[in-house]
């Protein structure tokens, strides 16, 4: 899923006005209700923001209504690509099968998730994930394999003119080619096993809320870009448990503080053309 398109430098309000607007209505009004995600209605809208007493423009009203339409659909088609547990353990042992990457398939790592007993498996959307990164460079050239840093260790930095100009304050799930002076970083956020939506997944929401400030700050004072990607999946997880979360995460995407986000299957389709543009 990409931003919608020119939606934000088409806005007629503010475009921080209207951020926080967006962001205060869904505290106040809600981001979904039985099972559904919520379209504000004007009269709704316009009752809040009096009740707050917060000026009302009709041109940021119609804007908003708009936008809460376009975000419902956009969300209700991504939710037909996340994947259950079984879905996703199965395109896992397709791909690791597959004779494309049978002459790589040792030297691509495969973590474990930090489930205990029976529930200990691969992290199968991680695995799918490093091996379709393998997969894009090696189409177009395998000496490229040791640009990926599948797991980075450390913080990722940025060098320019010989001095250190930034520092994330997390660490990122991957990066492209390294994670000094990276093109390119993901995060992940698979959760097949949960039974509830804890403070642990919303916490996830946040982080990358964090590092997308960082990075947007970075493009403006040093015009240096980084490509940010967030990818999730558990259908129980995110749909049937988290819309307010996933309604949070089209909300950054659309702020410019990710680039994309891909849901589930989508990539089969999405993540290849990303790596493949990165390299």
């Amino acid at each position: 899923m990409k931003p919608l398109k020119n939606f934000t430098n088409s806005l007629k309000s503010d475009p921080n006005e209207f951020w926080a607007t967006v962001k205060y209505l869904g505290d106040c009004l809600g981001y979904a209700k039985r099972g559904n995600i919520l379209v504000h209605s004007e009269k709704d809208i316009i009752n809040q923001l009096h009740k707050a007493k917060l000026p009302i423009n009709s041109n940021t009203i119609t804007e908003l209504q708009l936008y809460f339409k376009l975000r419902k659909d956009a969300l209700e088609t991504a939710s037909n690509h996340l994947m259950n547990l079984e879905q996703a353990k199965t395109l896992f042992y397709e791909l690791k099968s597959d004779p494309a990457l049978a002459t790589i398939v040792n030297d691509i790592p495969f973590p474990k998730n930090k489930q205990k007993g029976e529930k200990r498996a691969y992290a199968y959307f991680t695995g799918i994930i490093n091996m379709l990164t393998a997969y894009s460079i090696i189409s177009k050239d395998v000496n490229r394999l040791t640009n990926i840093n599948y797991d980075p260790r450390n913080l990722a930095t940025y060098t320019t003119h010989e001095k250190l100009v930034f520092t994330s304050s997390r660490r990122f799930d991957g990066a492209i080619p390294a994670i000094s002076n990276p093109k390119l970083v993901w995060e992940i956020k698979e959760y097949y096993y949960t039974t509830s939506f804890g403070s642990r997944i919303a916490d996830g929401v946040y982080e990358t809320q964090l590092d997308g400030f960082e990075l947007k700050n970075l493009r403006k004072s040093q015009n240096i870009t980084i490509q940010h990607v967030f990818l999730v999946d558990a259908y129980d997880t995110w749909w049937n448990q988290g819309k307010p979360y996933l309604c949070r995460i089209f909300d950054t995407l659309n702020q410019g503080l990710v680039d994309e986000v891909i849901f589930g299957d989508e990539v089969l389709t999405e993540w290849p053309k990303i790596i493949q543009n990165v390299i």
